[in-house]
């Protein structure tokens, strides 16, 4: 790795040269404004990659509603009638927009919804970690109103992965 420090007017700049390669993405996405902007983010960094981009959205659900074998996984959910429907409706239509924006740039995409009675930062952690990704691309805030400046969820996900995570603002 080479890095160098560069002075432009008044400000400093660190160039660094890395060989990276990024060809699998995780964007998991809630529908949230910054969500959005990640989900760009991650269309932008697989047509420079060629790579492709796993899109996830997580509904959590109280271990007292899952199937006592499936209460402390997070599994994908492949009868969307078995989830709560509107959770499902949202879901749904936060990865349908997603990847038709992905298709629209020519992005090779997925997607798929899960439901866990995890936190939802431990069940994208762990998503990451089974999928194999090279990298994590999300929102800073999501939907809830829990964190001021930067989500828990997204918190959680940069304490706990074990892979990088771009997070967008």
């Amino acid at each position: 790795m080479r890095v160098s420090i560069r002075a432009t007017d008044n400000t400093l700049e660190l160039i660094h040269d890395i060989m990276v390669q990024i060809s699998r993405i995780l964007a998991p996405t809630d529908g949230s404004s910054t969500s959005l902007k990640a989900e760009e983010m991650a269309i932008t960094l697989a047509k420079q990659f060629n790579g492709e981009i796993r899109f996830i959205h997580v509904v959590w659900t109280p271990a007292s509603q899952m199937p006592r074998k499936e209460a402390n996984v997070a599994f994908e959910v492949k009868d969307w009638e078995k989830s709560k429907e509107e959770d499902v409706a949202s879901a749904k239509n936060y990865l349908h927009n997603a990847l038709k924006s992905a298709e629209k740039d020519k992005v090779t995409a997925s997607a798929q919804l899960y439901r866990t009675t995890y936190s939802v930062r431990e069940s994208i952690c762990q998503i990451a970690h089974d999928l194999d990704v090279d990298i994590i691309v999300m929102g800073t805030k999501g939907r809830s109103l829990t964190r001021v400046i930067l989500g828990s969820v997204a918190v959680g996900v940069v304490t706990y992965a074990n892979r990088p995570v771009l997070v967008v603002r």
